[in-house]
């Protein structure tokens, strides 16, 4: 697995945050308590130092807690920029802590983490969200999960009791229901394996789906009236269409309140986050490409 330039791009402007950012802080937290400038001063450079570590290990569980860092270091830079006197260093803290987030987002990097924790002759591409979910529910989750770990510990330091127990109770339930279902998003992949090629999706399948590889007719880009199974979940982007020799059962099960449905397939579609990729590797293990 090569390393992508996007991840010395990104640990390069994580590094170079403390040393943009630090006077506008200063600034932002000149008026409050000791107490609160000591509890951000903390929090600050804790969520910094969790964020670079994290951009050193690549591995699938991780690549969530990294995303919802880098959204909050905008929610808190942007903040900052606020409170504090306008400069220009405060607009070059804000230009990196955009890169970091647009950088965090892109498939090559939830590729780079996913492909950490995979075994042997492995290739794991990461499938595309839902696209509903883009129109809201995915910035929600990680605006709801920032607000409650920033502000929390501050108003707690800052003395007022009730708000920073509301927002640690309610807040807290909130984001851990909003973290498991970004999480889940993340766990979502189109897996190479030596004997196939496995569908690992758990927000459609009961279980994960191998083809094997002598059972694939052809992998190809799909086209606009195919009638492959839709397992996209309405993504956005190409779709990939893994054609069947022989039809094949797949377990169905959108919700676990509904009961899982068996359905007879002989093609299916997924939205692939790098089709390239999936190209290239299907003709390195010898499946057709159309």
């Amino acid at each position: 697995m090569t390393k992508d330039y996007r991840i010395w791009a990104l640990r390069l402007a994580w590094l170079a945050l403390p040393f943009t950012a630090g006077d506008m802080f200063d600034n932002a937290l000149s008026l409050t308590s000791s107490s609160v400038q000591i509890t951000a001063a903390i929090g600050l450079w804790f969520y910094w130092a969790v964020g670079l570590l994290l951009s050193l290990i690549p591995l699938a569980s991780l690549l969530t807690p990294f995303r919802v860092l880098a959204a909050m270091k905008v929610v808190v830079v942007i903040w900052g920029a606020i409170e504090a006197t306008a400069s220009p260093l405060g607009i070059i803290t804000l230009c990196i802590s955009g890169i970091i987030l647009a950088l965090s987002l892109t498939p090559q990097l939830g590729f780079w983490y996913v492909n950490g924790s995979s075994y042997g002759n492995e290739i794991r591409i990461p499938l595309r969200p839902p696209g509903a979910m883009l129109l809201g529910p995915i910035f929600i989750a990680w605006a709801g999960i920032a607000t409650t770990l920033i502000s929390t510990p501050v108003l707690l330091a800052d003395k007022q009791w009730l708000a920073g127990s509301l927002i640690t109770g309610l807040g807290g339930i909130c984001s851990f229901v909003a973290f498991r279902a970004l999480y889940g998003l993340a766990q979502r992949w189109l897996v190479f394996v030596p004997a196939g090629v496995v569908i690992h999706d758990p927000l459609i399948l009961a279980d994960p789906f191998l083809v094997k590889r002598g059972g694939i007719r052809s992998i190809r880009l799909a086209l606009s009236r195919s009638r492959a199974r839709d397992l996209t979940m309405a993504s956005l982007g190409h779709a990939i269409e893994v054609e069947l020799l022989e039809p094949a059962e797949i377990v169905l099960q959108t919700r676990p309140s509904i009961e899982s449905e068996v359905v007879t397939i002989s093609s299916f579609t997924v939205s692939a986050s790098l089709t390239s990729v999936v190209l290239s590797e299907a003709k390195k293990r010898s499946i057709k490409i159309k």
